[in-house]
């Protein structure tokens, strides 16, 4: 499996995938916009020229807003987006991007502790966002190391006991060795118009 940048002949893979997971899929067109932005970074899995999944994020100087995370149905809890989640977040730091936000339905238990296994904290609700059926959004951050540091010696430790997949990926040219600690990502969360649906990831 190769991890990389979108791109624009990636689309029409890309939509297959994200009008089958969603109630309100982005176009290709929106998709298209994102990718002529230098602001804008959406990574793609691939697997024999075949997309598995892909993440996106806007990014506003030190600051990312995720857009989407969304992996073909037939390859759901296999930690491709947890790992597309993790990479995301590596390469934004080298973008010097050390806050990253995202929206997530509140009844989405799964992918909330996951979120905050990954170092997301919750901020906040906003009413109505999610349509089919309409529910709240949660709100959470991802602030940087110093910032979650001080949040820690707070908070009582996390011991659920969750199942570990291990796999092979080639980045960027280089064969890494991954055991990813999740069993699945459940929700791929926007920072706009997207409808999120459960168990997708």
């Amino acid at each position: 499996m190769i991890l990389r940048e979108m791109l624009v002949d990636d689309l029409d893979q890309v939509m297959e995938i994200e009008q089958d997971l969603f109630h309100v899929p982005w176009t290709k067109e929106g998709f298209f916009t994102f990718l002529t932005r230098d602001d804008a970074m959406f990574l793609v899995v691939e697997e024999k020229e075949k997309i598995l999944g892909y993440c996106g994020l806007l990014m506003v100087l030190d600051e990312g807003d995720i857009t989407n995370v969304a992996v073909r149905r037939d390859r759901q809890k296999e930690g491709i987006g947890a790992f597309l989640m993790q990479s995301l977040i590596r390469l934004a730091a080298e973008r010097e991007v050390t806050t990253i936000h995202l929206e997530v339905r509140v009844g989405n238990e799964t992918a909330i502790r996951l979120y905050e296994r990954m170092g997301f904290t919750r901020d906040g609700i906003r009413k109505a966002y999610y349509s089919d059926p309409v529910e709240d959004a949660l709100l959470m951050t991802r602030h940087p190391e110093w910032k979650r540091n001080e949040s820690r010696k707070n908070q009582q430790p996390d011991h659920t006991p969750f199942k570990g997949i291990a796999g092979s990926w080639k980045i960027e040219g280089i064969y890494v060795r991954c055991m990813f600690s999740w069993n699945r990502w459940n929700d791929a969360s926007a920072s706009q118009m997207v409808d999120c649906a459960y168990d997708k990831i």
